[in-house]
């Protein structure tokens, strides 16, 4: 009786286990939950390969990571000249993701092709952009919105030394008390109105979409 308790048991919890998991293995498992196209994989990299927080290009660019950064570039061109867009939005469900890895992968993948590109930290609740690429956390983004600086104040260039890759950047700025209404804003819109015309690719760095609505109200 032991026996068979302990095998019955056992069987239970592994058919809790199959019940609860629910961890995506592919592409084609991702496909058919969502049922939007996929345009691309990014392979994990482990913290010890890691050199100067998100900015992975660079030293990875000959790697797996790197071909599967630029595979994830050429399809998001392709998906972006199809709709005749350049602003593209990165976005993840819950932190700790990766979106601001990408993000600033993008960028610097774009603008090692020769283009001018545009990456926007618009995450003003836990903003980290700024600290992991060693950038003014303030004047950002909260602050042009609030009307206490104009764009040219708020915008930072980025660049490797000794690389002629470079390429624009805004921080969120101060942590707002209503960052819904002012990435919702009226001033929002005419500024990406605008900065469309003078950029070939703009990166805005979303907050994770399951946990507060300020995403919602970019796109």
């Amino acid at each position: 009786k032991g026996a068979i308790l302990g095998f019955g048991l056992w069987f239970v919890m592994i058919l809790v286990m199959a019940i609860m998991v629910n961890t995506i293995h592919n592409e084609k498992e991702l496909q058919n939950l969502v049922n939007i196209p996929c345009i691309g994989q990014i392979p994990h990299v482990r913290r010890s390969e890691r050199k100067g927080g998100s900015v992975l290009y660079y030293q990875l660019q000959r790697s797996n990571y790197g071909e599967s950064l630029r595979m994830l570039r050429l399809r998001a061109e392709k998906a972006l000249r199809k709709q005749g867009k350049n602003v593209l939005l990165v976005s993840s469900a819950v932190p700790g993701e990766g979106k601001t890895t990408i993000s600033t992968n993008l960028a610097l993948s774009w603008a090692n092709k020769g283009k001018k590109v545009l990456l926007i930290d618009c995450d003003m609740r836990r903003p980290t952009l700024a600290e992991k690429m060693g950038l003014n956390k303030k004047p950002g983004l909260s602050e042009y919105l609030t009307g206490q600086y104009e764009f040219v104040d708020v915008v930072q260039c980025y660049g490797k030394e000794k690389e002629e890759v470079i390429f624009h950047v805004v921080t969120a700025g101060e942590n707002p008390p209503n960052p819904v209404e002012l990435l919702s804003s009226s001033r929002m819109e005419k500024l990406l109105e605008v900065l469309r015309k003078e950029f070939d690719y703009i990166i805005i760095d979303l907050p994770p979409v399951n946990i507060v609505s300020d995403a919602l109200s970019v796109a």
